[in-house]
């Protein structure tokens, strides 16, 4: 099922050519008042290394309501973000997840003490994204959540080995112990540049965020780009890591289009619940500070359903690390409605 959904998006590249950025067909106020739905997976055995170690799986599920529906102490609250008094299409987007962090040896009941403790995190968040003349996405969201057994992190994962022959994780009784987990997030997304012709479309897509919290305190700043024709009203597809730019949100300009993607992102992580916490055993890495993210992917749409896929490659996370990167790769389906 994973392979389809990856085929799909890079399909609708050769196979669904847009027409040239002058003929582009312009959204209509019905258009612009959908909301979506996005469903997005992330998992390294989409990498290069061996699977299931470092950030192994990830899964949430965001719905993006639809425009006009946001109460007004929510307008009120898009329009402090600057610049002020700019009219701003400001939605509430609301989102379930589990992400899942282990060691590179499942077989040992007790992991490696120099090696990345079992974590799992199962959150849900709510915030506000505002978009500003088709330039820039401001998204801010509270996180909640949980980290230890109450996550059912331990559970998921070895439910889905035994299902795919996989092999079993035996350290989950290690795991970090249970606690309640919270952090507040911003970020922008501006379209620095833009250069169009009748084959192509370029955006370049600098990004600024910070993320403040016992779930992870960081800063980070990014650079992007997307590259293709017919390209949607967007800011990048969406994901579940920290840092990245990316949203639910997306308009089409035409029929049918495409792009392909990338970026570079900075981040310094002052805390990481995954990282800095002991493990039930008493294990405990050192974090490192920096951290950096190369992504390059592909997105395509037709009509209201976008598909896309991400490839990630992330520095080390701890100095214990055995690997200098660790990838993995995302698929995200996103249905206005």
């Amino acid at each position: 099922m994973l392979a389809s959904f990856a085929a799909a998006a890079l399909a609708l590249a050769p196979t669904a050519p847009a027409p040239p950025p002058a003929e582009e067909t312009p959204r209509t106020a019905r258009e612009d008042r959908k909301g979506s739905l996005t469903f997005v997976l992330e998992n390294d055995a989409f990498g290069t290394n061996a699977p299931d170690k470092n950030y192994t799986n990830g899964v949430g599920v965001a719905w993006m309501s639809p425009k006009g529906v946001e109460p007004a102490w929510m307008r009120a609250l898009a329009d402090l973000v600057p610049p002020r008094g700019t009219p701003k299409d400001a939605r509430i987007e609301v989102e379930l997840g589990q992400v899942i962090y282990t060691p590179e040896d499942l077989s040992r009941t007790h992991p490696d003490p120099v090696d990345r403790p079992y974590a799992g995190i199962l959150y849900a968040a709510a915030g506000l994204v505002a978009q500003t003349n088709e330039r820039t996405l401001d998204q801010t969201q509270l996180v909640v959540g949980v980290v230890g057994p109450a996550s059912q992190a331990g559970d998921v994962q070895s439910y889905v080995h035994r299902q795919l022959g996989a092999p079993t994780p035996y350290g989950w009784d290690a795991q970090i112990p249970n606690r309640v987990v919270a952090a507040w997030r911003a970020q922008r997304t501006d379209i620095l540049a833009m250069s169009r012709s009748r084959t192509a479309h370029l955006e370049i897509l600098p990004t600024a965020g910070v993320s403040l919290g016992n779930l992870q305190t960081s800063a980070n700043i990014g650079l992007g780009f997307r590259l293709g024709a017919g390209m949607p009203l967007d800011f990048g597809p969406p994901r579940l890591g920290p840092g990245l730019p990316g949203a639910g949100y997306f308009s089409p300009r035409a029929g049918a289009g495409w792009y392909a993607f990338g970026g570079v992102d900075g981040r310094y992580v002052a805390y990481d619940v995954s990282l800095d916490e002991r493990s039930a055993l008493g294990a405990k890495v050192s974090r490192r500070p920096w951290v950096g993210d190369v992504r390059l992917g592909l997105a395509g749409y037709v009509g209201d359903v976008r598909i896309a896929y991400t490839q990630v490659w992330r520095t080390r996370e701890f100095r214990e690390q055995r690997e200098s990167v660790s990838d993995f790769g995302a698929i995200s389906v996103t249905v206005r409605r």
